[in-house]
């Protein structure tokens, strides 16, 4: 037998000692995924943004002001979208169990000396609920 041929087996039998190692701990699946956060999430994507100077069709009572924010923190990020705080602002409305947001003006900041962000857009609205 050659010295390669014993090298060989030794480090097939060590790695089925390892493997055989593995099969007996317990291999659970644990999600550090927090239901309430997906169901923020995914609530808030459905709720309507009414444009400003658009006819609001029902009547309806303002239950707070919401902003929304998006920040492009290094140049490597993608750059910051009146969508994203959007979707921020939305977020927010979503935790007041608003039905809606009246838009009142999206605007893009320009970037600062300290470079918080290299872009930034900043949305403003009111957090709605249909009269019924």
């Amino acid at each position: 037998m050659t010295l390669t041929v014993v090298v060989q087996r030794l480090i097939a039998v060590g790695l089925l000692i390892s493997l055989a190692g593995c099969s007996s701990q317990n291999m659970g699946y644990e999600s550090n995924l927090d239901s309430e956060n997906i169901r923020n999430y995914f609530g808030s994507r459905s709720m309507d943004v009414i444009e400003r100077g658009e006819t609001v069709a029902q009547p309806y009572k303002v239950i707070s002001i919401v902003t929304g924010d998006s920040c492009q923190r290094s140049r490597q990020d993608p750059p910051a979208s009146a969508s994203e705080a959007r979707n921020q602002m939305r977020a927010q409305a979503y935790q007041f169990k608003a039905d809606a947001i009246i838009l009142s003006q999206c605007y893009q900041l320009p970037a600062d000396n300290e470079h918080v962000c290299y872009s930034n857009y900043t949305c403003f609205g009111q957090a709605v609920q249909w009269l019924r």
